[in-house]
C-alpha cells in the first residue's frame, strides 16, 4: 500500500477533527483532534484521509518513503587534460573517492555507475560505485498480529446524562455509528454502545462538550441536535426572590446525614403589596403595604404563601392583598413557625359588591280640616321616613376567581414561527378548559389544562429562521436557549411524564 506524508494546519478558532489510516501499522485513527493554529505531521495510506472541517489546510508532501535514493556526499571526479594528439585524447582519471553507503531508514536501491566525462564522445566509466544493497527497515510489523477490521466505521467520545446540563458536564461515553451515517452525528442517525451494533444507545442526552444531542424512541435514534448548545445552556436553578434577601445561605458541609429527598418549593417575593389583615376594602384602598412570598412567579397563579424567603414563617402572611384591581384572601392556616405555606381562600375584584347609598325620603302630607267658619286651613304634616342604611360589609360570595391553568403556551415572535403540536409517546396530549388553540401563532397565547401524560412529552415549533424558547416547570426554568426552527423540544427531565399537578409554561420570542 502506497503511503504519503501530510502536514495539517488548523486555521480555525475551534478544535477540528479528522480520520486517517496510519501507514506504519494500517490502523485507523478516528476523530483525531487538532487544536486551533496547531500543526501536525501524519503518515498515512493514500486516499484514507477524511474530515468534515473546512478549517484544516492540508500540505501533501508526496510519497513516503521517497522513491529515489537518499543523496550521499561523493567526490566529484576532475578531468585532467593531456597533450595527446587530436582524436586520441586520453583523459587522466582522477582517483575516485570511496563511496560509502550510509544506512538510513529509507529503503535505497542504488544501482548507479557514475560515468567520468572524457574528451571523446565515448563515456569511459572511471568511478564505478559498487551496488550496495542497504538493509531496508521493514515498515510491516513482523510479530504484530494482523488487525482484524472492526464492524464499525466511526466512534465518538460523548458525555451522557438525563438533562442537557448533565450531558455537557459529564465524562466520556463511547458510542458508535455506521460509515453510511458519515463522520458527524446528525438528526435521525442511530447510535450504539457496542462496535457490533447490537445495543442501541439508551434514551437521554449526549454531548461532546459543545453540541448536545437528544436520543429517544428506544432505538438509539438522534431526534434532536443543538450545535453549540452547551455554550448557551442555563443551569436550572430556581430564582428565589426578585429582591435582595438578607437570609444567610447555609454552607454546604459534607456530613453522613442523609439528604432529604424532597425538593424545597421555590418562593418568589412580592414587596410593597397593598394589604390589610381584616378588611378587603382597606386592602383595595391600599391603607397599608406588606411583603409576601408565593410559589409562583405570577401572583395570580400562586396557591401557597409565606412571610419569609426560606424556612418557617417568622410572621403570619394571612389577610387581604390587592393586586391589579383584584383582592386575594390568604387563609390563616400556616402562621408563625409553619413552613408548608398558607393557602389561598378566595379572590374577587375590588369593590365587587356595590355599597348601598343612604337616602332620606321626606313625604309631605296635606290634611284639610273643615271648621264652622268654612275656613280651610291647610295643616302640613311632615312625616319623615328614613330608610335604614346597612353597614358596608365585604361580601365574598359573588367573587370571580381567575382561572389557573397548568399549560401556558405564549408566542411573542413577530415572524412565522408557531407552536404547532403538543404530544407524548402515545400521541397528542388532550387539553381541557382551553382559551385559544393550537397552533399558537405570533402574538397569541394558549392557556389550558392537561392531565397525567405518557412518557416524553414534547412540543413542536414550526416556521423558519430561529427562536429563543424558555421552558418552565412549576416555576423553575428547565432551560432557555436559542435554536433554528423547525424543532421539537422535550419539556421534562429524562423523558418523564407530566403529572396532573405540573404547571408547564413555554414562551418563544425572536
Amino acid at each position: 500500500m502506497a503511503c504519503s506524508k501530510y502536514i495539517l494546519t488548523n486555521t480555525g478558532s475551534t478544535i477540528a477533527t479528522f480520520n486517517y489510516r496510519r501507514c506504519d501499522d494500517s490502523m485507523w485513527e478516528y476523530q483525531v483532534e487538532l487544536e486551533p493554529n496547531q500543526i501536525k505531521n501524519i503518515w498515512l495510506i493514500n486516499n484514507t484521509y477524511s474530515t468534515a472541517n473546512t478549517t484544516i489546510v492540508v500540505n501533501n508532501q508526496g510519497a513516503f518513503p521517497p522513491t529515489g535514493p537518499t543523496p550521499t556526499p561523493t567526490a566529484t571526479p576532475t578531468q585532467t587534460p593531456s597533450n595527446t594528439p587530436t582524436g586520441t585524447s586520453t583523459p587522466t582519471p582522477t582517483p575516485s573517492a570511496t563511496q560509502t553507503a550510509t544506512p538510513t531508514n529509507t529503503p535505497t536501491q542504488t544501482s548507479s555507475s557514475t560515468p567520468t566525462p572524457t574528451a571523446t564522445e565515448t563515456a569511459t566509466p572511471t568511478n564505478t560505485a559498487t551496488v550496495t544493497q542497504t538493509p531496508t527497515q521493514s515498515s510491516t510489523p513482523t510479530n504484530t498480529p494482523t488487525q482484524t477490521p472492526t464492524p464499525f466505521n466511526y466512534s465518538f467520545s460523548l458525555g451522557s446524562g438525563d438533562t442537557q446540563n448533565a450531558a455537557c458536564a459529564s465524562s466520556t461515553y463511547q458510542l458508535y455509528t455506521t460509515r453510511s451515517q458519515g463522520p458527524t452525528i446528525e438528526v435521525s442517525d442511530e447510535l450504539y454502545v457496542d462496535a457490533g451494533f447490537l445495543n442501541p444507545a439508551p434514551d437521554g442526552y449526549y454531548s461532546d462538550g459543545t453540541t448536545w444531542y437528544r436520543v429517544s424512541g428506544g432505538a438509539g435514534e438522534v431526534t434532536f441536535k443543538d450545535d453549540n448548545g452547551c455554550l448557551s445552556l442555563v443551569t436550572p436553578t430556581p430564582t428565589i426572590t426578585s429582591t435582595v434577601t438578607s437570609t444567610p445561605t447555609p454552607s454546604v458541609t459534607p456530613t453522613n446525614t442523609p439528604t432529604p429527598s424532597t425538593t424545597p418549593i421555590p418562593r418568589y417575593n412580592y414587596s410593597g403589596l397593598c394589604h390589610d389583615e381584616n378588611d378587603a376594602d382597606l386592602a383595595c384602598g391600599c391603607s397599608g403595604t406588606a411583603n409576601i412570598w408565593t410559589n409562583s412567579p405570577v401572583f395570580s397563579a400562586s396557591t401557597l404563601f409565606w412571610s419569609d424567603a426560606t424556612g418557617p414563617n417568622t410572621g403570619n402572611p394571612n389577610g387581604y392583598y390587592a393586586v391589579d384591581g383584584i383582592v386575594y384572601f390568604v387563609e390563616n392556616d400556616c402562621g408563625v413557625g409553619c413552613a408548608t405555606g398558607s393557602t389561598l381562600g378566595f379572590t374577587t375584584f375590588c369593590n365587587a359588591t356595590p355599597t348601598p347609598t343612604p337616602t332620606s325620603t321626606v313625604t309631605p302630607t296635606v290634611t284639610q280640616t273643615p271648621t264652622n267658619t268654612q275656613t280651610s286651613t291647610p295643616t302640613p304634616t311632615v312625616t319623615s321616613s328614613e330608610t335604614p342604611t346597612p353597614t358596608p360589609t365585604f361580601t365574598p360570595t359573588p367573587s370571580v376567581t381567575p382561572e389557573v391553568y397548568n399549560v401556558i403556551f405564549t408566542n411573542n415572535t413577530t415572524t412565522n414561527a408557531q407552536i404547532s403540536d403538543f404530544f407524548d409517546i402515545s400521541g397528542p396530549i388532550t387539553l381541557t378548559n382551553a382559551t385559544g388553540s393550537l397552533p399558537v401563532t405570533s402574538g397569541q397565547t394558549l392557556s389550558a389544562d392537561h392531565g397525567l401524560t405518557s412518557n416524553d412529552p414534547q412540543v413542536t415549533i414550526l416556521g423558519s429562521g430561529s427562536v429563543t424558547f424558555t421552558v418552565t416547570i412549576n416555576g423553575v426554568v428547565l432551560y432557555s436557549q436559542s435554536s433554528a426552527i423547525p424543532l421539537t423540544i422535550g419539556v421534562t427531565n429524562a423523558s418523564a411524564p407530566l403529572l396532573a399537578s405540573d404547571i408547564l409554561e413555554l414562551t418563544i420570542t425572536n
